[in-house]
């Protein structure tokens, strides 16, 4: 007899939602393959820096300071989960 995937159901009252950030001014959020970290954007009026979330144990060390004029955008954490990838500068001029 073949056997087929089991089914569960799950509802909303199943699960428990917790906030990653909760200052309110993160932005892109990459969450790496895995799902142990999360990359994201802090935005403090026109300064952007990088920060990143170990979710298990709620940890957040910021990765990339704040440069004046500079924007970040396209962030991504790497498949393997050890690297952040973004775009940083001032159009033209951006940089990997």
């Amino acid at each position: 007899r073949e056997r087929g995937p089991t089914e569960s159901t799950v509802s909303l009252a199943d699960l428990t939602f917790v906030p990653l950030t909760e200052t309110g001014t993160a932005d892109m959020p990459a969450i790496s393959a895995d799902g142990r970290f999360l990359a994201y954007v802090e935005q403090i009026g026109s300064d952007q820096s990088v920060w990143i979330r170990q979710i298990a144990n709620s940890r957040t060390n910021q990765i990339v300071p704040a440069e004046a004029g500079a924007s970040i955008f396209a962030l991504t954490v790497s498949p393997e989960g050890d690297h952040v990838d973004f775009v940083k500068g001032a159009v033209p001029g951006q940089a990997l």
